[in-house]
């Protein structure tokens, strides 16, 4: 065939066909009859076939079925728009090789054994991927399944996102199983409850209502609106609220934040406020303004025979007071006026409340509330050093008289 000849006459309900010599011809079919048009074409010209109103348009042995006024698009290899015996319209098959668009709007932009079968499903590209629901999207990717209403896989391999708005952004072995669930990407993580959120890491799961992980490994958040972020931080189903950071842990605590390192040793957790290098539990900076200060209603302390042993009472504790100086002084930075005590000075006399950098010279902190120890027993001394003066003063007294 050298050319196509096209006939005059198209009405409703026609096909129009063509021989081997290119001559065109208008076919009826029976009222509301299923026209399957199976097009093997052997050279690489594009054929325009039309229903008697829009165009459908396709090439190299696809498949087009339904009689709908507005035809499909079907630019691929083996690939087929349209279900048999429904009359769908507006399927689209960009390109590729052996892709499906079955349902009205459904869009398979290419790739390779893709599927998008219901109202606006979309698959941009990839292989073996599936949308399987209305408004469902694939962006790429492989072996992808969106498989309820508006759920959305971005890419990567192997995800799934099964129900409404559900969203995986990539990553592979990813379920959002849950409306509204999220996982950004990854490797084999679940978000699996109402808006449960998994940003990336790898077999994390956010189980819990509204719960959130941002990444790391291992992690679980199962609480309402809890979070958990590290390695294999786990936050417990009856933690809702609660919010834990660090390193292989179990928390069953509501309405709480805790950092926390299970490293085996003493060296744990330290959190820095105003500060980049925290050496301390909490570690605020050395300023002479709000931003190094803390504040509450009481701080404790541990304190329990349970946890002490060696206990001896302190000796010639009213000695080192009196060894001790109060003193008034300004602060190097800001000029503020302030008194307390010289760490160094202390520590020549109380060690035990002074810490010193490593050079073991220069003090770093002191602290002021172990001091309350011995001071108590240094009343204590000076106590029995006044009852005693008073029993010699009576007895003076008596001898006067």
């Amino acid at each position: 065939m050298t050319g196509f000849k096209m006939p005059s006459g198209a009405t409703a309900g026609h096909v129009l066909t063509s021989d081997g010599d290119g001559l065109g011809t208008w076919q009826t079919v029976g009222a509301g009859a299923d026209i399957d048009w199976t097009l093997n074409i052997t050279d690489t010209a594009d054929t325009t076939l039309t229903t008697g109103g829009a165009w459908g348009i396709a090439r190299y042995g696809n498949i087009l079925y339904g009689n709908a006024d507005s035809t499909h698009v079907n630019l691929g290899v083996t690939c087929t728009t349209g279900t048999s015996g429904q009359n769908n319209k507006y399927c689209t098959v960009g390109g590729g090789l052996h892709n499906a668009a079955s349902d009205w709007y459904a869009t398979s932009g290419g790739g390779v054994y893709n599927t998008a079968s219901s109202y606006y499903a979309t698959v941009g590209g990839g292989g073996s991927n599936t949308a399987s629901e209305w408004h469902a999207t694939v962006g790429g990717g492989e072996v992808n399944t969106a498989s309820n209403e508006a759920a959305t896989i971005a890419g990567g391999s192997y995800n799934t996102a099964s129900q409404r708005y559900a969203t995986v952004g990539g990553g592979q072995g990813n379920t959002a199983s849950q409306r509204y669930a999220t996982i950004g990407g990854g490797l084999s993580n679940s978000a699996s409850d109402t808006a449960a959120t998994v940003a990336g890491g790898k077999e994390n799961q956010a189980s819990g209502y509204y719960a959130t992980i941002p990444g790391g490994y291992a992690d679980t958040a199962a609480g309402e609106y809890s979070l958990a972020a590290g390695h294999k931080v786990r936050v417990a189903s009856d933690a809702d609220y609660t919010f834990a950071f660090g390193r292989d842990f179990t928390t069953s605590t509501a309405n709480a934040v805790i950092f926390y390192h299970n490293t085996g040793s003493t060296d744990s957790t330290k959190v820095g406020i105003n500060k980049t290098d925290p050496q301390y539990g909490i570690d605020l900076p050395n300023v002479d303004s709000n931003y190094g200060k803390g504040r509450a209603y009481a701080w404790t302390t541990y304190s329990s025979r349970r946890w002490k042993e060696n206990i001896n009472p302190i000796e010639n504790a009213l000695g080192k007071v009196l060894a001790l100086r109060g003193v008034y002084f300004d602060w190097s930075e800001s000029k503020n006026r302030d008194l307390g005590m010289i760490a160094e000075e202390v520590g020549e006399v109380v060690p035990e409340v002074v810490d010193y950098e490593e050079n073991g010279i220069d003090a770093q902190s002191l602290n002021y509330a172990r001091l309350t120890a011995l001071l108590i027993e240094a009343i204590k001394e000076q106590q029995k050093e006044i009852e005693s003066l008073n029993v010699k003063i009576e007895a003076l007294e008596k001898g006067k008289r």
